[in-house]
């Protein structure tokens, strides 16, 4: 329902201001032609009951419209307490606390800190490009063509230390070189504001014009800042977009598919042996250690190495399970074949011709894949996911624990004596498994230093570097350093294009935005806070800027609000007393919205539906204010503390409980929140929570 100023003025000549605070309970202003006003308080106050506090406010010299008389269910009376009277004084006890309205009903969203500062100036995109294109200026016309860049001004400006960027840069390093066929490893040169960019040259890694056209088509980052100086760079580097942030470079080339396309992966464990140049199989030139994964027997693996003149081979067998053929420690001896284990697949890790390491992924029938998981275990765990989850277990040396199977085989009346020879042979003692792979390690050690690489800390650098990326929210500050702009002006930006990018700024400010939600509203973003224009190219065939491959989050993982999504938001983060405070809730379903705000005492007050719009059905993928611009109503915070606001969205037809009465007063009283929601949300059927959504926010309000 449209409210009519002016009709409702001209009818009853009345404004409302609600005011809302959590310690005395919610404030209702009336004001007559806009001069004169009465404050007539609703819940728990020192020394006044509510009943006194309405009689007040019916006494008062202003016209002021009694609260009407509760309707909506009412919870059991509190028992009463007895006045005791205490050795030295006569005082009545206090009044136990009014248990949490949503405690354990729903889970509250918590706002996210202020971004830090650190003191430096924000290196904009621009200034990025110009760099770049001064570098390819500079050097000869042959040169530029194929010169490709990292950049890491996102990082510096989100206020990473100098010495997180020293490391990133090494892994972006480690990262390159890791990623090419070639004898020669590659030291790239840092240039630009701050040296945040790298260069490096394709040919340099074998790469052709095609592999960075793969990279560039999962990229969804890529920006013209300026079109002449866009036109040069794409002229003399013979690219759209030559350069790439290095954060999002370690996340996706790290992983398959992209990291099997770079190298041009064969895709059987039999194409691999042949272009490593090694024979086939066989377990004569093998050396096994056998173990139990963290003591767990229905899960255990095989750690393998393979004899090699020119280099490093180990592979993995991995077992999920005790059935059949799974069971290492019945059956010690395989792959295949009658009387030998089966395993779910495993990991290969071989040096590349320039000494670092590499990786490849196979099944149990020795095809690649992208990913081996064991079913007894959570597969976001890195220890025991492979793959796609897993820079640190692919490019860090493999696990390793000292053999379980040889003491259990030997002497073991279960095995034959000819099982027992081969375990013996293929299971040696663990000194000498400690003598090859220190031999290994070493091997890995010289080709590191060779890159000019360096080894520091317990994490791998690359997924540090990965992680950066992809393990934390967008929050205010990374999304204003990713775009290259302060956080001041990020939220000006947002709030001035419109109530859908001021909803999108507030979700990221509040508690941060999924990174993959990110990247699709990343191009719409970009025109929002700069001037720059997101880069669409014929030459790939489609937008850049498509899509990183970010995994979606399993439903499992997502914060339980009912079945389906509702989002809510409020004009500011932190309030001062007085400040305005208006919601922006959205959801994907047509339902009807509540909005209540909730009083420590446990009692609250309904804002939406309300006299001014009393019809409380949304619909979807729209954004709803409360209050509306042209509402005849402001909410007001007046004191010091915590706010609790809670929205619940019901798809469904069933009331809600909740009986307004908007002839008699603009907002509706609720005398027990937790109870109207306990009916709400607990005791409705599984059908009924189909179609049923919520979330509540606390808001702080400084005094």
């Amino acid at each position: 329902m449209r409210f009519n100023r002016n009709r409702f003025a001209s009818a009853s000549r009345w404004a409302v201001l609600l005011g809302y605070f959590c310690v005395s309970g919610a404030t209702l202003l009336a004001a007559q032609d806009g001069i004169s006003r009465i404050k007539v308080k609703f819940g728990a106050e020192a020394g006044h009951t509510t009943d006194e506090l309405k009689q007040k406010a019916e006494t008062s010299p202003l016209p002021v419209e009694p609260a009407p008389k509760r309707t909506e269910p009412q919870p059991a009376a509190a028992p009463k307490l007895a006045a005791t009277k205490a050795a030295d004084n006569d005082e009545m006890p206090d009044k136990p606390a009014a248990p949490d309205p949503i405690e354990g009903l729903i889970e509250v969203v918590k706002l996210l800190e202020a971004p830090k500062t650190c003191g430096r100036e924000v290196i904009n995109l621009d200034a990025v490009a110009q760099a770049i294109e001064a570098d390819l200026k500079a050097m000869p016309r042959e040169k530029a063509d194929g010169t490709r860049y990292l950049t890491f001004a996102n990082l510096y400006n989100a206020c990473v230390s100098d010495g997180d960027l020293a490391a990133h840069k090494n892994a972006a390093v480690k990262l390159l070189n890791s990623l090419t066929w070639l004898p020669s490893t590659i030291s790239p040169a840092l240039l630009g504001p701050e040296n945040l960019v790298m260069r490096f040259h394709q040919k340099d890694l074998g790469w052709t014009d095609k592999t960075w056209q793969k990279i560039l088509l999962s990229y969804p980052y890529s920006v013209q800042t300026a079109v002449k100086r866009h036109k040069t760079i794409w002229n003399t580097s013979r690219s759209i977009m030559p350069y790439v942030r290095a954060d999002w470079f370690a996340f996706a080339a790290s992983r398959p598919a992209m990291y099997y396309s770079i190298l041009g992966m064969p895709k059987s464990l039999a194409g691999l042996r042949k272009k490593l140049g090694m024979p086939p199989k066989s377990e004569t030139k093998v050396a096994r250690t056998g173990f139990q994964l963290y003591g767990v027997k229905s899960a255990s693996r095989v750690l393998e190495r393979h004899a090699r003149e020119d280099g490093v081979y180990w592979q993995t067998y991995e077992f999920a399970g005790l059935d059949k053929r799974s069971n290492l420690f019945d059956f010690p001896l395989g792959p295949g074949g009658k009387g030998r284990f089966s395993s779910v697949g495993g990991t290969i890790q071989f040096s590349l011709p320039n000494g670092l390491r590499a990786w490849f992924i196979h099944n149990a029938s020795g095809g690649r894949i992208n990913g081996v998981r064991l079913k007894t275990f959570d597969p976001s765990d890195w220890r025991t996911s492979n793959g796609y989850y897993c820079p640190e277990c692919n490019f860090a040396p493999l696990q390793f624990v000292p053999d379980r199977i040889r003491a259990h085989v030997n002497g073991n009346s279960e095995f034959s004596p000819e099982v027992q020879d081969v375990v013996r042979k293929l299971y040696p003692r663990h000194d000498y498994m400690n003598f090859l792979r220190g031999r290994d390690d070493t091997f890995y050690a010289d080709a590191y230093e060779r890159a000019g690489l360096v080894t520091a800390g317990s994490k791998e650098p690359i997924r540090a570097l990965a992680d950066h990326y992809e393990a934390r929210l967008v929050d205010l500050q990374t999304a204003a350093a990713d775009l290259g702009v302060t956080t001041e002006v990020f939220n000006q930006t947002m709030a001035d294009k419109g109530l859908k990018s001021f909803n999108t700024g507030r979700v990221i400010a509040q508690r941060g935005m999924p990174r993959l939600t990110f990247e699709a509203k990343f191009a719409a973003i970009v025109r929002i806070t700069t001037d720059y224009a997101p880069l669409r190219a014929k030459s790939v065939g489609r937008l850049i800027g498509f899509r990183s491959g970010v995994p979606r989050r399993s439903p499992n993982d997502e914060r339980d609000t009912g079945a389906f999504k509702l989002s809510m938001v409020s004009n500011k983060s932190r309030y001062q007393r007085g400040d305005e405070i208006a919601f922006s809730i959205q959801t994907f379903n047509e339902c009807s919205l509540t909005v209540i705000l909730a009083n420590s005492d446990g009692s609250g007050t309904v804002v939406f539906p309300n006299k001014f719009r009393s019809h409380p059905t949304i619909n979807g993928d729209r954004e709803v204010r409360v209050p509306s611009g042209s509402a005849p109503f402001q909410l007001t915070l007046e004191n010091a503390g915590q706010e609790t606001v809670v929205a619940l969205c019901d798809g469904s037809k069933r009331r809600s409980g909740i009986r307004h009465n908007f002839n008699k007063e603009p907002f509706t009283k609720i005398k027990d929140v937790r109870a109207l929601l306990e009916s709400w949300i607990s005791k409705s059927s599984k059908k009924r929570k189909k179609r049923l959504a919520y979330t509540a926010m606390r808001l702080p309000v400084e005094p």
